[in-house]
């Protein structure tokens, strides 16, 4: 025991000997461990005594070195006592740096840094896929997600045996990259991690090369057959592994696919080997039905390619509607033609009458794929009719029908109004047809029976006559105006006849007059209202536009046209212009015209000098507004030294310019003064002037201009304008040379 003592006696002699302070440790400040995981029991401690005691201890932990370090304390998991920790079954999460620092009453520190590592061995960290695809064109890699501590030697095993290094892959720990796989690379592969505390084999994962498909033989994209011809498509591919091979079918690109599998119509042939597949698919005989768009699909485990063509079957038009020789249909009974054919492409159909195509396919007669619809016949419906099929390929025309009217009806009807012009001449036709019997034609003119006939009708007498079933109207009068009939009449019926009338009105024109003449110019007040009226008569009732410098007038938002009124609300400058009335029916045309002025506030301008105690205003009318000014008006007001209240000045004018002089003016003084101009329709914007009066020290020149004037006015000024002297005298001054041509005084 004694010799126990006198060595650790030693030992802490050496120590203090080697230490600058009190505080010692009696062991390395830094030590590091690999420890395996699982460990019951691991124990730290940093022996430390000092000359100053007591020392106490505090434990720190950080999972890196950089890492901030934080303190700890006891728990279900470590155990600390002083200087020492116990770790209670080690894990691989306690990696990291426990750091105990020791500080004794001197305040003096020192510490012991422990840097773990918990070992544990090879671990896989996620399945392997069992399977993997590579093809010569990809980059295909297999990796092996093992972890461990140390860090475990991964090796790479093909079929069960090592792999050794070789073309076409590298090797990089745990991956394994292909870069241009062939057939030789196909296999089962594993990794085998090993390291100081165990080894671990992977699931083996099949390795599959790919030789993508190539199309050795296929249809062309488009097919042309025609009906009733055999049909055989080859579509031949190779590839590893071979490819399946499959026959779809669609009529367009929007309908649903059919798969098609080997059958009566169409059959299909398959003959495959270990790199390569051969299909055909043939029909015996090509129908209508055939058509469509095909395609030859070959799937390689989760590669797809294809081929489209498409089959076009084309058939001759065929008309199988029946097609009479001989129809007979009652006046204003209705009938349909049907036109039925076959083909492909679907052939269209156009009708023919008498050999002439029937554009018309609206109102009566309508027509819609094959089928010719007459709402109510009428005798100009007989005819031969026929229908005609076409397509890219034939056409072809149906029998020809003979379709007659039974029936009254009129071959040739005179239009319901006739409009001629005073001595001009017409021809009116009328017959009818429809009926085994006599037709007899007459004409009426208001009810009665025109009995005139004309020998000659170069004649002048002869106006309205008959010349066998026509009328004719020659060089017509005003008397000749009114309602003519025809009359178609069966004679010798036994029984009632048919009869049929059909009515013209005889219409004489007259050429559009004005009621009354527009004037050459017309006034219109600025911001004001205005109403133009353009009246005409005329045969028939003649319409009236309005048109301004050649564009025709519309409504806006302050103009409105209405029949023969043009009307203005609140008129602008831009209104003025040239305005012309136009009346127009079938007789002819007429028009007058109107210049629209508008009348508006004049425009002004003036300028102001100041003298001694006197100020020159000369003032201009630039625009008088269609109106000529007639007042000058004025404000005049003192603003320095003193400030007065304005002073309101008018005077007549007559003239487009002149000059006012203003007396009585304070000397040395500052005014404004307000210029303006008036005519009938209002006031143009004021000229705001400023001018100033001089210093006395010559006389007043102006008062001179006294004896050569005349009055005009006068006003006097009470006390409080005193600013403005006693009084401001307006003086019109006779026109002499170099003195201005009107004054104030």
């Amino acid at each position: 025991m004694e010799s126990r003592i006198l060595l650790s006696c030693f030992f802490v002699i050496q120590l203090f000997a080697g230490a600058a302070s009190g505080l010692m440790l009696s062991t390395d400040r830094e030590h590091s461990f690999t420890i395996l995981s699982g460990t019951r029991t691991v124990q730290f401690t940093c022996p430390a005594t000092s000359t100053a005691p007591p020392v106490t201890f505090r434990w720190f932990y950080k999972r890196f070195p950089a890492d901030v370090q934080v303190e700890l304390a006891s728990n279900i998991h470590q155990t600390i006592s002083g200087n020492t920790m116990i770790i209670d079954q080690l894990r691989k999460t306690d990696k990291g740096v426990f750091v105990v620092e020791a500080m004794d009453a001197a305040l003096q520190k020192k510490s012991c840094n422990f840097s773990l590592k918990v070992a544990y061995p090879p671990t896989f960290t996620a399945p392997l896929p069992p399977d993997r695809t590579a093809t010569d064109q990809t980059v295909t890699s297999i990796t092996c997600p093992v972890t461990g501590v140390p860090e475990p030697t991964t090796t790479w095993l093909k079929d069960g045996a090592v792999l050794a290094p070789g073309t076409g892959f590298t090797i990089n720990g745990t991956e394994i990259m292909f870069t241009g796989a062939t057939r030789l690379d196909e296999g089962s592969y594993q990794c085998n991690a090993t390291n100081h505390y165990g080894s671990v084999i992977s699931t083996p994962v099949r390795l599959t090369v790919i030789e993508e498909v190539v199309f050795i033989a296929a249809p062309n994209s488009v097919v042309y057959l025609s009906v009733g011809e055999p049909a055989v498509f080859m579509c031949n591919v190779t590839g590893h592994p071979a490819p399946t091979l499959e026959w779809h079918k669609t009529f367009f690109p929007e309908d649903p696919v059919r798969f098609l599998p080997n059958g009566t119509r169409p059959q299909v042939s398959i003959i495959s080997g270990p790199d390569y597949t051969y299909s055909e698919l043939s029909y015996p005989s090509v129908t209508v039905t055939d058509h469509g768009l095909y395609e030859c699909r070959a799937d390689q485990l989760t590669l797809s390619k294809s081929r489209l063509f498409e089959l076009f079957i084309s058939a001759k038009p065929v008309i199988f509607s029946v097609h009479p020789p001989e129809v007979n249909v009652l006046l204003g009974n209705p009938y349909t033609f049907i036109c039925n054919a076959t083909g492909h492409p679907q052939p269209d159909i156009t009708w023919y009458k008498n050999g002439l195509e029937i554009m018309t396919s609206a109102g009566r007669i309508q027509m819609s794929r094959g089928v010719l619809k007459i709402l109510k016949v009428e005798g100009l419906d007989s005819g031969q009719y026929s229908c005609h099929a076409s397509n890219s390929i034939a056409q072809v025309d149906s029998n020809v029908t003979d379709f007659f009217v039974q029936g009254l009806y009129f071959t040739k009807q005179p239009p319901t109004e006739v409009l001629l012009h005073a001595g001009e001449s017409m021809v009116l036709n009328c017959s009818a047809a429809g009926s085994k019997f006599t037709i007899d034609i007459t004409w009426f003119k208001n009810s009665v029976k025109i009995k005139e006939t004309c020998a000659n009708p170069r004649r002048d007498s002869c106006h309205v006559y008959v010349n066998g079933t026509d009328l004719h109207l020659a060089k017509i009068r005003g008397q000749d105006i009114g309602n003519f009939t025809c009359q178609a009449k069966e004679v010798g019926v036994q029984l009632e006849p048919h009869v049929l009338v059909t009515k013209t009105q005889l219409i004489i024109l007259e050429v559009p007059k004005f009621d009354s003449l527009l004037p050459a110019v017309t006034l219109g007040k600025y911001r004001g209202d205005l109403d133009m009226i353009c009246q005409a008569t005329g045969v028939p009732t003649p319409t009236i536009r309005w048109f301004k410098d050649g564009f025709e007038l519309g409504n806006d938002y302050h103009r409105k046209v209405n029949g023969s009124r043009l009307v203005f609300v609140n008129l602008v400058a831009t209104d003025r212009g040239t305005y012309v009335c136009v009346a127009e029916n079938q007789g002819g045309e007429k028009q007058q015209q109107t210049n629209l002025t508008i009348i508006t506030p004049p425009m002004s301008n003036a300028t102001v000098a100041g003298g001694y105690s006197y100020a020159i205003v000369r003032w201009e009318v630039l625009h008088h507004g269609g109106r000529n000014a007639t007042k000058l008006e004025m404000e005049l007001r003192e603003v320095s030294p003193r400030t007065t209240r304005w002073v309101s000045i008018s005077v007549n004018i007559s003239n487009s310019q002149g000059q006012y002089v203003l007396q009585g003016l304070d000397y040395n003084a500052t005014y404004e003064l307000n210029v303006w101009t008036r005519n009938a329709i209002g006031d143009s914007d004021p000229t705001p002037l400023k001018f100033s009066t001089l210093s006395p020290g010559n006389s007043d020149r102006v008062a001179a201009w006294g004896g050569m004037g005349f009055w005009i006015g006068c006003m006097t000024i009470r006390p409080e304008y005193s600013g403005l002297s006693h009084f401001l005298m307006l003086k019109m001054a006779q026109n002499q040379p170099g003195w201005p041509h009107s004054a104030y005084t």
